[in-house]
């Protein structure tokens, strides 16, 4: 029985050794991020991730809200309308392609 028990303590040992390199690889990516490509002169688009997980994507036409979370070195964004958008992280913050409108390529700023 002494042998169960100490492969049962060396497994559990592991598997929170194992979590905790996991967290401790997460990404911090809150902040605020600058769209720098594909800008039209005299418009903006900046999103805003929140500690909350919670984040808003702003241009001069329009504001979108969404929860968000890193998953793969991506980011996803779930908006409240039901939409996913998949951005992929770089060294400065994310680049986002979206289908028949191209891509935005966002830099972090604070």
């Amino acid at each position: 029985m002494c042998k169960m028990q100490a492969f049962f303590l060396a497994a559990v040992f592991l598997g929170v050794m194992y979590a905790i390199s996991g967290c401790s690889e997460q990404i911090e990516m809150t902040g605020t991020y600058q769209q720098v490509s594909g800008i039209v002169p005299g418009s903006s688009s900046v999103i805003e991730l929140e500690g909350t997980k919670n984040g808003v994507w702003q241009t001069d036409i329009d504001e979108v809200s969404f929860r968000w979370s890193i998953r793969d070195n991506k980011i996803w964004m779930h908006t409240k309308t039901g939409g996913v958008i998949i951005g992929r992280i770089t060294d400065q913050g994310f680049v986002i392609e979206l289908p028949e409108v191209g891509s935005f390529v966002f830099h972090r700023v604070r």
